[in-house]
């Protein structure tokens, strides 16, 4: 029985996840995951297809169950699972022998699979480096599946049927990870010396390799090794053993990683490290005797803490006057030791925590309550460090209060008044955009590292490298533009001004290819993934008129574009007519309102840019929209025939190095934008112009109906029945009101409250359309033995 109330807190508030619903694929039943945001699949090779908590129970009803996500591309063990088959009677609920020992091992919420017949474990392993030379992912014989972020891309199905006694929240599991890996997952076969997993001095928590990188380029004995000058080793091998060395201590005796971090090294010689020696290689040989002469390695947890002992020390938190021994203190002190990575946001009513890279939302304060564990910790260990007498030995008592949840309940309550932002405080320069490796200044082009101070909540699917170009994606351009340089520019500086915070040009995209198979989709997928936290998926009725508007409810579907910078709205439904009103709100620089369920309302101002794909266009009955240049119509008109298809293009462009070619390729956009101006080419204007007579069904009703008249008096009352009239024999949706029909045809003639000239009109004071009068003088013969067109 699915309960989705009982999912740790962290996965509700940290992953990421999908629908399924049973389908015949080629005559089998099977489970296909959807995208609860679009409708559209998803695929664990995506991440970008699936969304977060709240999205997919929004529509948990309409599918036949729930999945988690667990990507290769995230970082290493920040989700894994365990997945047994066949393991518990779903009568008696008897669990197999080896279910009970994993349980036993793990201590992690377990939950029952969707069969009754099997269960699932929920952990983290942060950093964990799974050597999938060494152990099984799937080990049939035994139906035990174990997948871990970073390893493997995995739709794993959630019930929230919590094995009694085994509910909580997903903690580090490293060791106990490793225990089931080598009792119940090792292949059978030997492994070649390289692949050897290294045997940690404790649980471990490797650094990413760029961040190795960047220590050793700052190690003072081996920057110039790093570098690329050997001149002061006797030997290329010796230097490569020396280099080895220096690996197996920032790399915590990884063999996998080291093996992977010196293939970037300039000396690296490929052909000699992977040369044949003794049953292995070269490079296996060397790494082997770098981690059998490493003594001791980098402990990242262990430099941390004591950087933070040694801040919480200069804060004197026993004698200083803010830092009291009662709630109001022990609020001022959790408030400014963590005011670096925790701030409270009123608005969400909730905290906001700093992960090293972004800022996010903390669900039911897990993160709160983590920090303030850890600050206890610090704070005990303070404590005992102070001079044997009477103070010591009262404060000590008095910090042991902090061991107490309870007690760090009302410390993290108090703090919520002063440590706060606002939603407003974040992401507030248009220009910082926030990459996997660091952040971007697009204005300047300066790139520094990931830093609390900047405020971001975003954060992008690519890694910038200046130097990286993706020539397919270049060529994939020109083909979906068929061959049209100017227009395929125009899209290169759209999607380079979607990178920036910056609306000022109020504008909207529209690519429209009548015919499918065109590239739309390839191309606005492809996108979305760079865009990463940047890029929202909404849902086409976000930008529809709608016959009723609650404007006390929650308006979830606008405030989960707070932040965004590009928005992507799929295929509209044909009968959809555009909200102009909606749309002007969101493509201007006004405030918005808006609010998540149950939670406050909240200001923001839109930083995102609108692109809608679609086979065709969207009904416009409010033609100011076009007046103000805000629609921009981008024509795919070719179609891809089938022998013409990349069938594996996107997986392509989804690879990290192409990834940070399309960004650049857009930044470079951004350049041309600001040189050369953002002028539609003449393909644009005569598609969007198109569009704007198309969508002008009271200019094109005049035109056909009315004829123009010096002296020409026609009641607005009459000219609305005939116009209504005309609108329903041409198929039109979406009848103005006939203030709104009144209000557009004074745009195009005066349209004044007078007595009539005509007294078949009256005497009395009426509206009426000045200088046109309706053909045929009244509505008796309208229609008969004139064709009319359909729209």
């Amino acid at each position: 029985m699915s309960d989705y109330r009982n999912i740790p807190p962290t996965m509700q508030a940290e992953s990421k996840f999908c629908m399924m619903r049973r389908e015949k694929v080629k005559g089998v039943e099977k489970r296909v995951p959807y995208n609860p945001c679009t409708g559209h699949k998803a695929a664990s090779s995506r991440p970008y297809t699936f969304a977060t908590f709240d999205e997919a129970m929004a529509v948990a009803d309409e599918y036949d169950g729930v999945s988690v996500g667990i990507f290769e591309k995230a970082p290493a063990g920040m989700l894994g699972a365990v997945d047994i088959d066949d393991c518990r009677s779903p009568d008696t609920g008897e669990l197999s022998e080896m279910a009970q020992d994993i349980i036993t091992i793990m201590r992690s919420p377990t939950e029952i699979s969707p069969s009754g017949e099997g269960i699932r474990i929920w952990f983290t392993a942060p950093g964990f480096a799974y050597d999938r030379a060494r152990y099984y992912i799937n080990n049939q014989k035994l139906k035990l599946e174990i997948y871990v972020a970073g390893a493997t891309n995995k739709c794993v199905s959630i019930t929230g049927d919590v094995l009694p006694g085994h509910g909580g929240d997903v903690e580090p599991r490293n060791d106990e990870l490793l225990a089931v890996l080598e009792k119940y997952m090792l292949r059978p076969q030997a492994l070649c010396p390289q692949e050897k997993p290294a045997a940690p001095d404790e649980a471990v928590e490797l650094l990413p390799d760029d961040e190795v990188a960047r220590l050793l380029a700052k190690d003072r004995d081996f920057s110039a090794l790093w570098g690329g000058d050997d001149s002061g080793y006797p030997s290329r091998s010796e230097a490569d053993l020396a280099m080895c060395n220096k690996l197996a201590f920032y790399c915590r005796r990884s063999s996998v990683q080291i093996d992977r971090i010196i293939r970037r090294w300039p000396l690296f010689r490929q052909e000699k490290w992977e040369s044949k020696r003794e049953g292995s290689t070269y490079g296996g040989i060397t790494i082997l005797k770098a981690i059998d002469q490493c003594t001791a390695t980098y402990n990242p947890q262990q430099y941390r803490r004591a950087k933070a002992g040694t801040r919480l020390a200069a804060m004197k938190p026993d004698t200083a006057e803010r830092y009291g021994w009662h709630d109001i203190g022990n609020g001022n002190l959790f408030a400014d030791f963590c005011a670096d990575v925790w701030r409270y946001v009123p608005e969400r009513k909730k905290g906001f925590v700093y992960d090293g890279k972004r800022w996010q939302p903390d669900m039911d304060n897990v993160k709160a309550h983590s920090l303030c564990k850890k600050l206890a910790h610090l704070l005990m260990n303070y404590a005992m460090g102070l001079p044997e007498d009477k103070h010591k030995l009262d404060y000590m008592k008095f910090v042991q209060n902090w061991q107490r949840r309870a007690y760090r309940e009302t410390i993290i309550r108090d703090a919520t008044t002063e440590n706060t932002a606002t939603i407003d405080d974040f992401d507030k320069d248009p220009m910082l955009f926030n990459c996997i490796n660091g952040t971007l200044n697009l204005d300047t082009g300066e790139f520094h590292e990931h830093r609390p101070a900047d405020m971001l909540s975003k954060l992008a699917g690519v890694k910038y490298d200046p130097a990286a170009r993706c020539e397919r994606w270049e060529s994939f351009i020109d083909e979906v533009m068929d061959g049209d340089a100017d227009k395929a520019r125009f899209m290169q500086k759209a999607l380079g001004y979607a990178l920036t915070g910056d609306t000022s040009r109020e504008c909207f995209f529209i690519l429209f290819g009548p015919k499918s198979r065109n590239g739309k989709s390839t191309l606005m997928e492809t996108y979305m993934r760079l865009m990463g936290d940047y890029g929202k998926a909404a849902r086409p009725d976000t930008i529809a008129q709608r016959a009723t508007a609650n404007g006390s409810g929650p308006s979830e579907d606008i405030a989960r574009l707070a932040g965004a910078r590009f928005v992507n709205v799929g295929e509209p439904d044909k009968k959809l007519v555009l909200s102009a009103a909606m749309v002007k709100t969101l493509t201007g620089n006004d405030c918005i309102t808006a609010r998540f369920l149950h939670e406050n309302s909240f200001e923001f101002y839109p930083h995102f840019k609108i692109f809608i794909h679609s086979n065709y266009l969207p009904a416009v009955t409010d033609i100011t929209v076009f007046t103000s240049g805000r629609v921009k119509i981008i024509p795919f008109e070719r179609r891809f025939e089938e022998g013409e298809r990349d069938e594996g293009l996107k997986t392509r462009f989804a690879q990290p190095e192409n990834m940070s070619g399309i960004l650049n390729w857009c930044i470079e956009g951004l350049r041309l934008l600001r040189e050369e101006g953002f002028t539609p080419p003449d393909s644009v204007q005569m598609a969007t112009e198109e569009y704007r007579r198309a969508s002008d069904k009271i200019g094109r009703f005049m035109d056909e109906e009315m004829v123009a008249d010096p002296a020409g008096e026609t009641k607005t009352v009459v000219a609305y029945e005939r116009y209504s009239l005309w609108c329903r024999l041409n198929g039109h949706v979406g009848i103005e009101s006939q203030e709104n029909f009144k209000v557009a045809v004074s745009n195009i003639t005066p349209v004044k409250r007078k007595r009539p000239n005509d007294h078949k009109n009256g005497r009395n004071p009426t509206w009426l359309i000045l200088g046109y009068k309706l053909k045929d003088d009244g509505s008796a013969n309208f229609g008969r033995g004139r064709p009319h067109r359909t729209a």
